[in-house]
């Protein structure tokens, strides 16, 4: 890693910077559930507004909760489909390259131009790590994969900032694309979006709304492809409510438990080729 600091870092949104704060709290605090080293190692270099950024506990741990489940479909599939490729959407200052052990599975971290230049600085490529940078939607930037290998795209927090209509048509284009895909993603239902739209407002962010959730995953990706029959969805916060126990506030506890039985916030995962996580 570029210990140096790049000169336009502090002009990136802040945004980019919450997950990987969420990171670095459960991380110094919550090790035993969720441990990334390379996001402690980011942490002088994050700017000193950002680290004032005033969120609660909850949307730290949830922030965490995210990576942990995902990287954990990210290991499932590589057990099944060792030589695959793994498509970070939206990739950001995302570490799981760092934090899952393969030799064999090649990731691509995938993001908007400016990102990415700002990702090459201080998150340099590997072997096995390879930035794209593109929007998602435009898929020409399949080409830049080996689309004949299984391949897993995982959506960490990014789709609930557009519509469904766009999403559905992406993912029609990228099955059209790739024989062997599935997608994993996080998402909220139509309660949660109202919930997140009135906190997000109330931070005085009036520029980032969001419009994307999922009631259904069997609807939404039927509204892809009638054909695809590996369609799953689970709540949120099972293992991690399991995991840190009486540790975390009472707060954070009552919206976790409220979340998974109003099935609020939810993994959702879909595609043509089937691997197994024993949530």
């Amino acid at each position: 890693m570029n210990n140096k600091k790049p000169s336009h870092f502090n002009s990136v949104e802040d945004t980019l910077y919450i997950p990987l704060l969420g990171r670095i709290y459960v991380s110094r605090r919550y090790p035993d559930f969720f441990y990334d080293e390379q996001s402690l190692k980011l942490e002088p270099l994050i700017p000193k507004h950002s680290m004032q950024i005033n969120d609660t506990e909850y949307y730290y741990l949830a922030s965490a909760t995210r990576y942990f489940l995902l990287d954990n479909e990210v290991r499932a599939f590589i057990k099944k489909y060792p030589n695959g490729n793994i498509v970070n959407l939206g990739a950001g200052l995302d570490t799981s390259a760092y934090r899952i052990d393969t030799k064999t599975a090649h990731f691509y971290e995938l993001d908007l131009p400016d990102v990415i230049a700002m990702r090459q600085q201080i998150l340099p490529e590997t072997d096995k790590d390879t930035c794209i940078a593109s929007s998602f939607l435009d898929t020409q930037w399949i080409n830049d994969i080996d689309s004949r290998l299984p391949t897993l795209f995982v959506a960490s927090g990014l789709f609930h900032y557009f519509k469904e209509a766009a999403i559905q048509s992406f993912l029609r284009d990228s099955f059209n694309k790739i024989p062997q895909l599935a997608i994993v993603f996080d998402a909220v239902d139509k309660a949660g979006l109202k919930i997140s739209n009135r906190y997000v407002k109330k931070m005085g962010n009036h520029n980032a709304e969001m419009y994307f959730y999922v009631n259904s995953a069997k609807h939404f990706f039927n509204g892809v492809s009638p054909e695809l029959n590996n369609v799953q969805e689970y709540p949120f916060y099972t293992e991690a409510r399991k995991r840190l126990g009486n540790r975390i506030s009472l707060r954070s506890r009552f919206i976790m438990w409220a979340s998974d039985k109003l099935n609020r916030v939810k993994i959702v995962k879909g595609g043509n080729i089937h691997y197994d996580y024993p949530h």
